[in-house]
């Protein structure tokens, strides 16, 4: 079990542990480092070439992760009739529990676990493998915009965690607390159509 969000009570170790199997309140505004995606994604060849080839990257053509603010598109069962839309909020780690699950059965991550984005859709926090918002045209989620503010309460959640959002690229969100208006439409204008060329 694990306690409410306290403002800026909490370690960086002890949010990016892969506690429970559901994002919460803990878990807007921040973000894995990049260099420990890096790192799992360079086991996860190892353990997986096929799956994982020499050349795949853990961002794709992206130079990290999305930053929070971002606005992703997908469609349901490849169907235009039924998109999906989310905002990105943060990362953690997600533990794999086939192993308790099923004795004997190795998780196919490496580590025990795979890494999430933490993202607001329909109202409520959730969460998918990160990887599936960095493959590109090829399918998954794709980037269709930026807004530094989501909403109140959980830019406040954010902004109190706002030390440990360093995982953001630079194509993306500086403070946020600190944007001016005009700039942020800039950098939103900016980061959609670096994202659409791509």
């Amino acid at each position: 079990h694990r306690e409410e969000c306290h403002i800026c009570c909490m370690s960086f170790t002890m949010q990016n542990e892969e506690i429970d199997e559901n994002p919460s309140d803990r878990d807007v505004g921040v973000f894995l480092p990049d260099a420990d995606l890096i790192e799992w994604h360079a086991k996860m060849k190892a353990k997986m070439p096929r799956v994982f080839p020499e050349d795949d990257k853990v961002f794709g053509n992206d130079d990290g992760q999305h930053p929070y603010g971002t606005k992703l598109l997908a469609h349901f069962d490849d169907d235009i009739d039924k998109p999906m839309n989310c905002t990105v909020l943060g990362s953690r780690w997600k533990k794999d529990n086939v192993g308790s699950l099923y004795p004997g059965i190795e998780s196919t991550f490496a580590d025990n676990r795979e890494p999430m984005y933490v993202i607001l859709i329909n109202g409520g926090l959730s969460q998918f493998g990160l990887m599936d918002a960095h493959i590109g045209e090829e399918g998954g989620w794709r980037v269709v915009g930026w807004k530094p503010q989501v909403n109140d309460r959980l830019d406040a959640l954010a902004n109190a965690h706002q030390n440990n959002v360093q995982g953001a690229h630079s194509g993306g969100r500086d403070n946020f607390s600190d944007s001016d208006p005009d700039e942020s439409d800039e950098r939103l204008d900016f980061y959609t159509s670096v994202h659409q060329n791509n």
